[in-house]
């Protein structure tokens, strides 16, 4: 029998319906931690992308680019829902 401390199942929402989780994936704590800290790099480097980016289009005094392109939302929101998880396991655990 699996121990409950051990896993957890999250669920992995498509980036277009993040309020409804479609997938469903069974993966330890660790590997919980090691997506948010991935999730984490990824949002440093999409946010510095898209700083970039708006420079780049102010110093050309042309229209700015939407964040939405970025999917920084998206990020940030997959990001919140496994710290959650984790945080609901973490406090399940005596």
């Amino acid at each position: 029998m699996r121990s409950s401390k051990a896993r957890t199942v999250i669920a992995i929402p498509p980036p277009e319906a993040i309020d409804d989780p479609t997938m469903q994936l069974e993966v330890k704590s660790g590997e919980v931690s090691t997506l948010i800290a991935a999730l984490d790099a990824l949002l440093r480097e999409r946010a510095m992308a898209y700083q970039i980016a708006s420079d780049y289009l102010a110093r050309r005094h042309q229209p700015q680019i939407d964040q939405t392109s970025f999917g920084l939302a998206h990020v940030i929101c997959l990001k919140r829902l496994l710290e959650a998880r984790l945080d609901d396991v973490k406090q399940a655990t005596p």
